[in-house]
């Protein structure tokens, strides 16, 4: 143990223990804002652990930081992962009734427990890198927030290199502040183009520097590989991103005989510690979701200066190390800190899970608070769904859905599931659903299905063959995204742990249309409508869409789907091009709208003039939401009707309107060019020239299409 004290002692935090223990013992709430390299993530918890503090549970952004600091606390203290000290991820665990200082990504879920039992009487909650400012610690900290304002007594200890101090201390009634300084060894900082990137690494390796380099996503990451290959760089290139196993991100930590380059994502920014990275390349640029018109896009963006604090400080741990920030955007360009994820990210599952617990979220105070318009949509999406009523109280079906660590679209199709008797089928399509699917994006469904009805369908069929080719083939995952294959497996083992709690036994008919109406119940915000052009409209989305190249449905009159934006270009580029796409497609017809979402449905009896053929109707209409699904028409003969029909129309017809809807009237228009010399001017000459055709032509009703009365 002896090694490992001299380490520990070498952290820049060590200085500052006894102050720690006097902060957190003198004041519920405390800020430790520590510079990447403090050791505050590792040393912190130990601290609390050898005070006296019983359970010591810190969140952190990702499952890799959580797994790799259980990995080296356990080994500074010379205990197994799960015992003493143990990780829980969403995918991932390792502890034990043994277990004193848990690292955990799980927010939401940590907040219910909070709630409901006394898990940390005598302990000490500790909210990591607060900078990333997640979904789930927005939510934690909002909440945490509100139950201290009502007596709650735990501890809790917010930790960052780059967070609003500030303002994190106002928010928590001037919260006790430590700050402490990090890096042992100077970092030299360098400013190229974006065009250097991948010479910039090249030439670090060959000077025997161990690399790490910042690329957005995956698709970046073998680029870049393979254009390093292609100058023969002799390095053990290595990539890290999200969606390789845990095992296989464990092999950056190793060390290697050769220069060691890691190419990867912002899963390496923050809680990561690769003790022989000397040297950082940073494209300055991070994929992420983004809420554009209410709508979910996949862009990419340049990142703030908080995150390139947090990757420049992934060098210079053990000895002098080298930054160079490869992008046109000058360093002192960038925004102090990133737009947090709850104003660009979806908060369904935030409001629902509060609503689980008995909090309303529109009486919840966030540190960055959503504008009440967004809250105000989710809970609308979970009446939509059935998880709230009208009054926005959680329903059986919605507190059903809280328990799934599922997006609640996905969460909605498992209830309908078992009401089907599909369950476990449908299990296996929401976890597929969680993750995009397992299918390579540029592979057809051919490869895997016959399916023409449902994306959905043919992305279970594809799971359901590679578990057959598992058996039998030397290549089972050609085609297949592997991770996510396992990933998926690992996500359906919890839901079925969770869904036979509630359930009972998970079984399915295979019926393939109950599966098909289980996934359209969650699917029912969105509706759309085949365009005689091929597009695809819904009244509440702005863009036309097209179903996915790839897609195994077949185009039809009505698709349920989710919107989907990719963006090709950076945020700052004029050439900027966004794909608008439907995804996880559905086939349905009326019948199967009417069954999966009563409630959506609606009928409504207008009068109407109907232009195109002056006719006057009493029109029949069926609504899905805000869809017109059916109608049918019945012909009015009453004089009286027709007129008050007719000046209904004329009254809420538009100059813009009517300059598209008639060529007649362009034509008169046209014809007093000379007299019209703005565009103000030609409206307020069709205003008075219609009232003269409505006073004309109102008590002659088989004048109502003649606009000759217009002419000057």
């Amino acid at each position: 143990m002896e090694n490992n004290l001299v380490e520990r002692n070498y952290y820049p935090v060590t200085k500052y223990k006894q102050q720690i223990l006097d902060m957190v013992k003198n004041n519920q709430v405390c800020i430790i804002s520590a510079e990447t390299g403090a050791g505050k993530s590792t040393q912190v918890p130990q601290y609390l652990l050898e005070a006296g503090y019983s359970n010591v549970v810190l969140t952190v952004p990702s499952r890799t930081a959580a797994a790799s600091l259980c990995d080296r606390v356990s080994s500074e203290l010379h205990s197994e992962v799960g015992e003493l000290v143990g990780f829980q991820t969403g995918y991932d665990k390792a502890f034990s009734k043994r277990t004193r200082i848990l690292y955990t990504t799980e927010g939401l879920e940590l907040m219910k427990e909070l709630h409901h039992n006394n898990t940390l009487e005598n302990g000490v909650l500790i909210i990591d890198e607060l900078q990333e400012w997640t979904i789930n610690v927005e939510t934690l900290v909002a909440w945490i927030h509100q139950k201290i304002l009502s007596g709650w007594k735990t501890k809790v200890i917010l930790m960052s290199a780059t967070m609003d101090i500030e303002g994190t201390s106002k928010f928590f009634n001037n919260a006790a502040v430590l700050q402490i300084p990090g890096k042992q060894y100077h970092v030299t900082e360098i400013e190229r183009r974006d065009k250097d990137f991948v010479n910039s690494i090249y030439e670090l390796a060959n000077k025997s520097h161990n690399v790490l380099a910042f690329v957005p996503g995956k698709r970046e990451i073998e680029k870049t590989i393979k254009e390093l290959e292609k100058m023969s760089l002799d390095a053990e290139m290595l990539r890290l991103h999200g969606d390789l196993p845990l095992s296989e991100q464990q092999i950056v930590f190793k060390p290697t005989d050769k220069p060691k380059v890691i190419i990867a994502t912002n899963i390496a920014q923050t809680s990561i510690t690769i003790p022989d990275i000397d040297a950082v390349v940073d494209s300055g640029l991070e994929r992420h979701m983004e809420n554009v018109e209410g709508l979910d896009t996949l862009t990419i963006g340049k990142i703030s200066r908080s995150d390139h604090i947090q990757r420049k400080g992934r060098a210079g741990r053990t000895k002098p190390g080298v930054y160079i920030w490869c992008n046109d955007i000058p360093l002192k360009n960038l925004e102090e800190y990133p737009t947090p994820d709850i104003y660009t990210g979806s908060i369904n599952q935030i409001v629902l899970k509060l609503a689980s617990i008995g909090v309303d979220a529109t009486t919840v105070t966030f540190f960055h608070q959503p504008p009440l318009e967004k809250i105000l949509a989710s809970q609308k999406t979970l009446r939509t769904l059935g998880a709230f009523d009208a009054n926005n109280q959680i329903t059986e079906i919605g507190h059903v859905m809280a328990q799934l660590p599922l997006s609640v679209r996905y969460a909605r199709m498992i209830v309908e599931a078992h009401k089907l008797g599909v369950l476990s089928d449908v299990v296996t399509i929401a976890a597929l659903s969680e993750f995009g699917g397992i299918k390579q994006s540029n592979v057809s469904y051919n490869m895997f299905s016959k399916e023409i009805k449902s994306d959905l369908l043919a992305e279970l069929d594809c799971f359901n063959l590679v578990k057959q080719r598992m058996l039998y083939s030397d290549d089972p995952f050609k085609g297949v995204l592997e991770r996510n294959y396992f990933r998926v497996l690992e996500l359906r083992s919890k839901l079925y742990d969770i869904l036979e709690n509630i359930y009972g036994e998970i079984y399915s008919t295979g019926n393939r249309n109950d599966i098909l109406k289980a996934c359209a119940a969650g699917l029912v915000e969105f509706l759309y409508i085949r365009e005689s052009n091929g597009w695809y409209s819904n009244p509440n989305d702005p863009s036309k869409r097209k179903l996915n190249l790839f897609s195994a449905t077949l185009p039809s009159r009505y698709i349920l789907g989710l919107p989907r934006n990719i963006s090709l270009k950076y945020k700052g580029d004029n050439s900027q091009q966004t794909l608008y796409l439907i995804s996880s497609s559905i086939m349905v017809d009326i019948s199967i709208l009417k069954e999966v979402a009563p409630q959506l449905v609606h009928v409504e009896h207008r009068k109407e003039y109907d232009y195109e053929r002056n006719e006057y109707v009493l029109r029949k209409v069926t609504l899905f939401g805000n869809v017109e699904i059916e109608s049918s028409d019945e012909r009015i003969n009453n004089l009286s009707e027709k007129r008050d029909l007719l000046a209904s129309w004329l009254a809420n017809k538009t100059f813009e309107d009517d300059w598209e809807l008639d060529p007649k009237l362009a034509k008169v228009l046209s014809q007093n060019r000379d007299k019209l010399c703005t565009f103000d001017q030609a409206k307020e000459f069709y205003n008075h020239k219609i009232q003269i055709f409505f006073k004309n032509s109102l008590p002659n009703l088989k004048k109502a299409k003649n606009f000759s009365s217009l002419h000057a």
